[in-house]
């Protein structure tokens, strides 16, 4: 039994073939939680480009208000 063992793990394309097989039961498992579970769902809903485009320019925009500062070189005194 041993050598049968030791036989198959020296092929390096099964013992790929093995790998892929297990990261894509992984990756399958994750897919299917993440479809039924309701904790690890994605709930972000598209909305309009033209709404986060304003949202955007809201923050980093700030309103710029000129302050009326008195001459120093006026003529009046």
């Amino acid at each position: 039994m041993n050598y049968t063992v030791y036989s198959i793990l020296d092929n390096s394309l099964f013992v790929l073939l093995i790998l892929l097989a297990f990261f894509g039961l992984i990756a399958l498992l994750v897919y299917i939680i993440r479809k039924k579970v309701p904790a690890f769902r994605d709930d972000i809903k598209p909305t309009d480009e033209a709404k986060q485009v304003q949202e955007e320019l809201d923050r980093v925009l700030v309103e710029y208000k000129e302050e009326k500062k008195k001459d120093d070189n006026s003529d009046e005194e």
